[in-house]
């Protein structure tokens, strides 16, 4: 289940921020209602990775952090209610086929998710700025492979 956005290019997994309260799971329920409309949904897995983004959200006008969890579920039944019209004119669900995600996501996180996290959670293995890492913290793989040689 994707997400076309309307007004903007924009074409995306569900999307959403967690409210005071929730946990990633149940802001995961909330926004796949929000935005979908569908009522019947599961969580069958929450990754353990998270995902950090600093971007700016042209279409509110601001720089944003975002942190990043990534929530896998199904949809048990077709129920759906009627999503609010500002819902509407924002986005519309669309089903994409699996073999197709790739090209039709535009969210950079998304492609991540589609490539890595989609059957099971693995670790990038490209070059990129070490994490939770120790003595590596905020240094570039391809440095720390480089001195080991």
């Amino acid at each position: 289940m994707c997400v076309d956005a309307q007004k903007r290019l924009c074409r995306s997994f569900v999307l959403g921020g967690i409210e005071e309260g929730e946990t990633p799971e149940q802001a995961a329920i909330r926004e796949v209602k929000e935005e979908t409309g569908y009522i019947d949904v599961s969580i069958t897995r929450t990754s353990v990775f998270e995902l950090h983004n600093h971007f700016y959200a042209a279409y509110k006008g601001v720089n944003r952090y975002a942190r990043l969890y990534v929530v896998f579920g199904v949809l048990n039944s077709q129920k759906q209610e009627i999503m609010s019209e500002e819902e509407q004119t924002k986005q519309k669900p669309i089903w994409i086929e699996r073999e197709n995600l790739k090209q039709f996501l535009t969210v950079n996180h998304n492609l991540f998710v589609e490539k890595y996290l989609l059957d099971e959670d693995s670790a990038y293995e490209g070059d990129g700025i070490m994490i939770h890492s120790g003595e590596w913290d905020g240094k570039l793989r391809s440095e720390i492979t480089s001195n080991k040689s």
